[in-house]
């Protein structure tokens, strides 16, 4: 995962611990389990899948030869984090918040 990914991963974790905090709830545990069943690998690769995100990732050669994208859910979890980091650094060196900006992004995209 690069640097972005790894950016995006912390900022859905923080946006839907954020959630579930509003949502009333403040067992540390429980605010962990229900956000790893809000973050888990298959609800970003079914947003990815939704998007047809494969059409929009510049892929490279053999990615594409070999369409890592069908098999491979880490593939488009990795797309996603990748996405919300670029959204959130984004909307931060344009002076606006990046939190709720793929905050926002995310909500539009129904996740």
């Amino acid at each position: 995962m690069g640097p972005i990914a790894t950016l995006g991963d912390a900022v859905l974790d923080l946006i839907i611990i954020n959630r579930l905090y509003k949502g009333g709830e403040r067992n540390e545990g429980q605010l962990s389990r229900e956000k790893e069943k809000e973050v888990k690998k298959k609800k970003t690769c079914a947003l990815a899948k939704r998007l047809h995100y494969e059409k929009y990732v510049r892929w490279g050669k053999g990615e594409k030869k070999d369409r890592i994208w069908v098999p491979n859910v880490d593939t488009f979890d990795t797309c996603i984090e990748a996405l919300i980091g670029v959204v959130f650094l984004d909307a931060q060196k344009s002076n606006k918040n990046g939190l709720k900006c793929a905050e926002e992004m995310l909500v539009r995209l129904h996740f």
